[in-house]
């Protein structure tokens, strides 16, 4: 089960795979330095050496916001002026705080299984990642009380939808289930503007109970949660299906803004 005692932010190299992959399945996510890694694309290497796969993309994102994917499939995260559209994405292209999410806003739950985020350029001031150990959190409320658990695996427990004017996009499903090939318990989870909680509330019997116990557990300064600043270089891998990610707000330097590639997969590190 994740846990985040004794939590490891150490940067690892791509020679200490062992390591990397131990971290990850421990904690949810791990750190790796890519300093040493050539060229300019610093997470296709990291992808193709945790046996990831093809980076993939998502119907929202592709069909929304292609301006901020490369032609790998990466999502540019950040204010770049060569990058634009008519829809700017807030969390691509603000410097305000992100709340707790997993990617993939109308994906079904265990679709991205992996999500890459590198760090190209860091904010001038704030920005850091913040992490929650949601399957954690889950795994200690069942302890103390398997009644609270029971809600997140209602079909009708998460809507998540889009935000933006003019895009009417939305999936309903289960927080909390199995993946259909690994067979791991597996959580889709978020605590943004995203979440149209509601509609579950509504629908799902002591849901709402739930949710406001895992709201709190995701509090800063909890145990379940850390906050940390990636550095120029540094790449998390995180797990999509058992943590969550968000970030601080951040002030930019005008000439050095912060830059972000992110990777998202089907796959998990083997």
């Amino acid at each position: 089960m994740i846990t985040f005692n004794a939590l490891n932010l150490n940067k690892y190299t791509l020679n200490e795979l062992t390591d990397i992959k131990a971290t990850f399945y421990r904690q949810g996510f791990v750190l790796i330095d890519t300093s040493s890694i050539n060229g300019k694309d610093k997470i296709s290497p990291v992808a193709t050496a945790l046996n990831l796969g093809n980076a993939a993309t998502t119907y929202y994102n592709k069909t929304y916001f292609d301006y901020k994917l490369t032609t790998d499939n990466m999502a540019v995260i950040g204010d770049l002026p060569n990058r634009k559209g008519k829809i700017n994405h807030e969390g691509f292209e603000s410097n305000n705080a992100q709340g707790l999410h997993v990617d993939g806003t109308i994906e079904p739950l265990g679709s991205i299984q992996t999500s890459l985020l590198y760090c190209k350029q860091p904010a001038k001031i704030g920005g850091e990642s913040i992490v929650f150990n949601l399957m954690g959190a889950i795994n200690d409320l069942a302890k103390n009380d398997l009644s609270l658990i029971q809600p997140l695996f209602d079909p009708n427990a998460l809507k998540r939808a889009s935000t933006y004017e003019g895009i009417n996009e939305s999936h309903t499903g289960p927080i909390l289930g199995y993946h259909p090939e690994t067979k791991r318990l597996i959580a889709r989870f978020a605590i943004n503007i995203t979440c149209q909680w509601q509609e579950g509330f509504n629908k799902v019997p002591s849901l709402e109970r739930t949710i406001n116990r895992l709201i709190a557990m995701a509090e800063e300064g909890s145990p379940y949660t850390a906050k940390f600043q990636l550095q120029s270089d540094t790449l998390m891998v995180m797990d999509n299906s058992r943590i969550c990610h968000g970030r601080a707000a951040y002030t930019d330097c005008p000439t050095k803004p912060r830059t972000m590639i992110r990777g998202i997969y089907s796959q998990l590190p083997n």
